[in-house]
C-alpha cells in the first residue's frame, strides 16, 4: 500500500504527539499533546499515512552544532517512531528519506540524532560520532585530590539564571565538538520552566554558578532526590543534568560543590564527556562507575559542505571514496586536503586511497573516532600511511559532547 509522508499541521498535533509518546513507553498527558512555538517548526514534523491512518512520526529541530575549529547547521532529527501496527511496511525508511531530503533543501549538511536503540539507523548513513559515559559514585568516596579551586560557587534563582546560563553555553560550545545551539524557546520550556512532570520524581532545577573574581566561568544544573533509610540516615540522589566549567580550576570548583552537597548518597551524571575531568581529579577514581554509551549519531548530508565547515588539525591529503547506498547522492570521491588549519573535501576522479561507506566518514567527522581504529574494525579499507594521514587531519583535541538528549 501506498506511503504518503507529508508535514503536520496545528491541528494534528495532539494526535501526532500522542503517537510519538505511547511508541517511546510514555503516556500521553495532556501537557505533551499541545503544540508548543519556539521548540519544533511544524514543517519539519512529518508524520507517515497508510490508508489514512497516520503510522509514524518523524521531526527535527533546526540547530548549529559545533565542530572541530566552527561549527555547521544541523537537522537535529528526534521522535522517530512507527508504530507497533504497522512495521516492515518501509515506514521509516520513507521518512528517513524525506527527513534528510528536507535537510540538503533547507541548506543542513549534516543530520544528527540520539538512537533509542544502536542497531536501527546504520542502514540510513547515520555514525557513532561521539561517546559518552554514564557516571555514577557514592558521595563518601567523592574525595577531590586536585587543588583546591580558587573561586567560589554560588546558587542562582531562575531569573539569574536565565541571564547567566546561555552565554557560559555558547562559550563552551564554541570548543566542543557536538554541542547544539540553544533557542530562546529552548531556554525556557527545556531549561527553566522545569514542569514537575518532567522531572522524573527529583526536584526542580538547582544552578550553581562558579565564579572567580566576579567573572562567571561555568554552572552546574542539578537535582536532588532527598531520602532516609530505616535509621534515618541520609539516602540521597543527586543528578547533574549538565556541568562544564571553561578553565580547569572551574571544573574543580563545581565538581568540589556538586560532591559536598548534604544528605546525599549517590551523584550520577549520565551524559559526561570522554575526556571528563572528573576520573583525574578524584583521590580514589576505582570508586567512580563509568559506563560507556553510543551517543550522537551524525549523518553526512553534504560531505563539501561539512567539511569546510570545521578545521584541520595537522596538514595533509588523502582521496576518500564515500560510499552511500541509501542516498546515492550524498556519497562520492573526495579529496579531503587541509592546508593552513583549512579542510576541504573536493569531488575528484583519483584513485581513491581510502574506502568506507559515509556511515564511517560521519564517525570520523567530529574528531572523536580516529580512521585507524575504524580500519582496524573493518569498517575503512586502504593503504595503511593513508590512514596515518586521515587520523592526523581529522582528529582532534577535544572530545566531542553533547550534553543533552534531543
Amino acid at each position: 500500500m501506498a506511503i504518503d509522508v507529508r508535514p503536520i499541521t496545528e491541528d494534528q498535533y495532539a494526535e501526532y504527539a500522542a503517537k510519538r509518546t505511547n511508541a517511546f513507553g510514555g503516556d500521553a498527558r495532556p501537557e505533551r499533546l499541545v503544540f508548543r512555538p519556539g521548540m519544533v517548526d511544524l514543517e519539519r514534523c512529518f508524520a507517515a499515512y497508510e490508508d489514512g491512518v497516520m503510522a509514524g512520526t518523524a521531526a527535527a529541530f533546526t540547530y548549529r552544532m559545533g565542530t572541530p575549529g566552527g561549527d555547521v547547521r544541523c537537522a537535529g532529527v528526534t521522535g522517530v517512531t512507527v508504530q507497533s501496527t504497522h512495521r516492515r511496511r518501509g515506514i521509516l525508511t520513507a521518512m528517513m528519506r524525506t527527513q534528510l531530503e528536507q535537510a540538503r533543501d533547507l541548506g543542513e549538511p549534516v543530520a544528527a540524532l540520539w538512537a533509542s536503540e544502536s542497531v536501527i539507523y546504520g542502514r540510513f548513513g547515520y555514525g557513532v560520532a561521539s561517546e559518552q559515559y554514564e557516571t555514577t559514585i557514592e558521595r563518601a568516596h567523592s574525595a577531590i585530590a586536585a587543588t583546591p579551586a580558587k573561586g567560589r560557587c554560588r546558587l542562582l534563582t531562575r531569573e539569574e539564571a536565565e541571564q547567566a546560563l546561555p552565554p557560559l553555553w555558547e562559550a563552551e560550545r564554541a570548543r566542543r565538538p557536538g554541542m547544539m545551539t540553544r533557542s530562546e524557546g529552548w531556554w525556557r520550556m527545556r531549561i527553566f520552566d522545569d514542569a514537575e512532570w518532567d522531572r522524573g520524581g527529583l526536584s526542580a532545577n538547582r544552578y550553581a554558578l562558579y565564579e572567580e573574581d566576579g567573572r562567571a566561568l561555568g554552572y552546574a544544573r542539578y537535582r536532588v532526590k532527598a531520602d532516609y533509610d530505616d535509621q534515618h540516615l541520609p539516602t540521597g540522589r543527586l543528578r547533574v543534568e549538565e556541568l562544564f566549567g571553561l578553565t580547569r580550576q572551574a571544573q574543580v570548583g563545581l565538581w568540589t560543590y556538586v560532591f559536598g552537597v548534604d544528605l546525599i548518597r549517590t551523584i550520577e551524571a549520565f551524559i559526561r564527556p570522554a575526556d571528563d575531568l572528573v576520573p583525574w581529579i578524584l583521590a580514589d577514581r576505582r570508586r567512580l562507575r563509568r559506563i560507556p554509551v553510543d551517543s550522537v549519531w551524525l549523518r553526512l548530508v553534504d560531505i563539501p559542505a561539512a567539511f569546510a565547515a570545521r578545521r584541520a588539525r595537522a596538514e595533509g591529503r588523502v582521496v576518500v571514496e564515500a560510499q552511500d547506498s541509501f542516498l546515492p547522492w550524498a556519497g562520492g570521491r573526495f579529496a579531503i586536503e587541509a592546508e593552513g588549519g583549512e579542510l576541504r573535501a573536493k569531488p575528484t576522479t583519483e584513485s581513491a586511497q581510502l574506502t568506507m561507506d559515509t556511515t564511517a566518514l560521519a564517525s570520523l567527522y567530529l574528531g572523536g573516532f580516529p580512521a585507524s581504529l575504524l580500519a582496524l574494525a573493518g569498517h575503512i579499507e586502504g593503504d595503511p600511511r593513508q590512514l596515518a594521514v586521515a587520523d592526523a587531519i581529522l582528529g582532534w583535541p577535544v572530545a566531542p559532547w553533547s550534553p543533552e538528549i534531543f
